[in-house]
């Protein structure tokens, strides 16, 4: 016998839970999704690997300065094959190509002599712009 209990209870099972259809709209809007923010994601973690080993190069030029100050002896830091080079001796940094225009000086009373280091990592350039006579430092993106 039927009442109106058990109508319901058949119709809200037969009715429960989603069809096909809306299932494979629900994976392709997913998908969709998922195939634009992969690669952007890809590209900004890129961009953000090479913008560490950058700042490397500028905590370097920072403890030269701070080196020198400490001390009190002038430091020149010069750009040779790619490598950045104290009195001779070789700092690699992990990662990075770089190169100055001629040396930058830090001297023994905290003042620089200023310049650029341009440095490349993983196919992008970045500028380590020291100014003088303070040695403010600012790191920035290129366009290339």
């Amino acid at each position: 016998m039927r009442n109106k209990y058990t109508d319901l209870k058949t119709r809200g099972s037969a009715n429960s839970g989603f069809t096909l259809i809306e299932l494979i709209i629900v994976m392709a809007l997913v998908s969709l999704v998922v195939s634009v923010a992969v690669p952007a994601s890809v590209g900004m973690y890129g961009r953000y690997r090479a913008s560490l080993g950058a700042e490397k190069v500028l905590l370097f030029m920072s403890e030269m300065q701070r080196e020198a100050f400490t001390s009190g002896q002038g430091i020149k830091v010069d750009a040779v094959e790619g490598t950045l080079t104290v009195k001779g001796n070789a700092y690699p940094i992990d990662g990075t190509f770089s190169s100055i225009d001629g040396s930058i000086v830090f001297f023994e009373n905290g003042t620089t002599s200023g310049g650029t280091v341009t440095v490349y990592v993983e196919g992008y350039a970045y500028y380590v712009v020291i100014t003088p006579p303070f040695g403010g430092m600012v790191l920035t993106e290129t366009n290339t």
